[in-house]
């Protein structure tokens, strides 16, 4: 079965350089798990800005698995926990 996550993450300091920080973990621990089918992260578009559209969010992550959970490597929770919360 394909099971689709997404994930939004609201930086507690939305710095650009922590928001680039965010993303590239991502793809460097979260891209490699085995079973994803599609992956993708990146930051909020800021031309985007409608009254239709959720804009509190400064990361976003979208991954397709065809497998159980994948597991969350340590180095990607101690970067990632240096900048935000869910």
């Amino acid at each position: 079965m394909r099971v689709a996550h997404n994930v939004f993450f609201k930086l507690t300091d939305n710095a650009p350089n922590h928001v680039d920080a965010l993303v590239s973990a991502c793809h460097q621990y979260l891209n490699v798990q085995p079973g994803i089918v599609f992956f993708a992260a990146g930051k909020l578009c800021a031309e985007l800005k409608r009254a239709v559209n959720d804009l509190n969010w400064d990361v976003g992550l979208h991954l397709d698995r065809m497998n159980p959970r994948p597991k969350r490597s340590p180095s990607f929770r101690y970067a990632s926990a240096k900048y935000w919360r869910v």
